[in-house]
């Protein structure tokens, strides 16, 4: 039989200063593994937001460039790490703010609007249960939804999403 790699066994064998170190050399591999710690160690999740709201400007920076996929990992990085529903609800709207933008470019493609409404939805799950999210961001919301593009039915369909999430759940 061939002997699995058990990482909890691994680490049960290590004593506390092996530890240490190897917590250490796994925050300096690299940027992300140092703002995890950090969130996770000092429930402190300032460092993770900023790197979040870089991420999403590099990954939405223009249309040549954009990566929706990594885009969207970022929110749902954010999301795993802190529990901070309005900074969550922050990198929503920053998300959206920054694809809108690239959705009135004449090459935009479907996904593109797809993606939007996704992250759109996203935001709604969020809020819905929430009295006091839905009264502080439902004039953002509004405000999103008419400066949205009209076409592909993007307009009709972000007004859908609030309304089955929010509006009727009232």
């Amino acid at each position: 039989m061939v002997n699995k790699f058990s990482l909890v066994n691994s680490l049960k064998e290590l004593d506390k200063k092996e530890l240490i170190e190897l917590v250490k050399e796994l925050s300096k591999l690299n940027k992300d593994n140092k703002i995890y710690l950090k969130t996770k160690l000092s429930n402190n999740d300032v460092d993770l937001f900023k790197e979040s709201l870089s991420k999403l400007n590099k990954s939405l920076a223009f249309y040549e460039s954009m990566s929706l996929k990594d885009a969207r990992k970022v929110l749902v990085d954010f999301k795993k790490l802190s529990k901070d529903k309005e900074k969550l609800i922050d990198l929503y709207f920053h998300y959206l703010y920054l694809a809108r933008e690239i959705s009135f470019d004449w090459r935009v493609q479907e996904n593109l609007i797809l993606a939007i409404e996704r992250v759109f939805k996203m935001l709604i799950n969020e809020i819905k249960d929430d009295e006091n999210l839905k009264t502080k961001y439902r004039k953002d919301i509004k405000d999103f939804i008419d400066e949205s593009i009209e076409g592909y039915g993007h307009q009709e369909r972000l007004e859908e999403i609030w309304d089955e999430g929010v509006e009727n759940g009232e």
